[in-house]
């Protein structure tokens, strides 16, 4: 069981999606992503609840919707996207439970990012393993379509035994982190 972080929800324990099927994200890998953005949205030494505010945020295959709350209870503006029903109701009861409030989405993917676009700040991806990296390219190239804002950050969540992504020249600092099995492969929209 994960829990927030930091933030307005500090410590609110995190129910998961049942089954193998949703994998959180561990609350070491979120705490070092969150921390990295301290730097990138330049809130280093702002109360934490308040360290995303004005921050608009896309979470992209939420599962429990840890990141995108854990965003929401440091002051950011969250768009929740899941496609599985069962998941998207344990979304639902984590907001609850955290008292935060998030914009959620029960489409798949593909069909949100084929509606009206919208500019965010910042895109996460954390796609299941049956999601190839063939098609994580082909949506990181749908996002440069009005999906981002300008100098947007973009990070994709995988194994470190998965084939990185492809960044279309639209992206450029294109970096990434290993914490254990994980890597996170960031980008920022130019």
């Amino acid at each position: 069981m994960s829990r927030i972080i930091a933030g307005a929800a500090k410590g609110v324990r995190l129910k998961a999606p049942a089954g193998a099927n949703t994998r959180p994200t561990t609350d070491r890998t979120r705490e070092a992503f969150f921390n990295s953005l301290a730097t990138w949205f330049d809130c280093a030494g702002v109360e934490t609840s308040q360290q995303m505010a004005g921050v608009n945020m896309l979470d992209l295959y939420a599962g429990s919707g840890a990141i995108g709350l854990e965003a929401v209870s440091r002051g950011a503006d969250a768009t929740l996207v899941e496609k599985a029903r069962p998941a998207a109701a344990v979304i639902a009861e984590n907001m609850r439970l955290a008292r935060l409030k998030a914009t959620l989405v029960t489409c798949s993917v593909e069909s949100y990012l084929a509606g009206q676009p919208k500019a965010f700040d910042l895109v996460w991806l954390d796609p299941p393993y049956d999601v190839t990296t063939e098609r994580i390219n082909e949506l990181v190239a749908k996002l440069t379509r009005g999906w981002l804002a300008q100098d947007a950050l973009v990070v994709i969540e995988r194994s470190v035994r998965d084939e990185p992504p492809t960044w279309p020249s639209e992206y450029d600092e294109v970096w990434d982190k290993r914490y254990g099995e994980t890597a996170l492969y960031y980008a920022r929209f130019s």
